[in-house]
Order: structure tokens, then C-alpha cells, then sequence
């Protein structure tokens, strides 16, 4: 659901899409581990 009245500058929205994928890829890489 997007709240039209929430604005998010393009700096802050790139900043959090990348704090996303390292949280990602950290995760994947924490559950190969421990799967291995």
C-alpha cells in the first residue's frame, strides 16, 4: 500500500535498497553456512 501523503527523497529510497540487498545477501550467505 503506498501513502501518497509519505515522502521519500531518492537518496534515502537508494540507501535503504541497498541496506535491503547487503541484508539479503548476508542472510543467504548465514544460511549456506549453516546449512553446509
Amino acid at each position: 500500500m503506498i501513502r501518497p501523503f509519505v515522502k521519500i527523497s531518492l537518496k534515502q529510497y537508494k540507501e535503504l535498497d541497498r541496506l535491503r540487498k547487503e541484508k539479503k545477501e548476508s542472510l543467504s550467505k548465514l544460511i549456506r553456512e549453516a546449512l553446509s
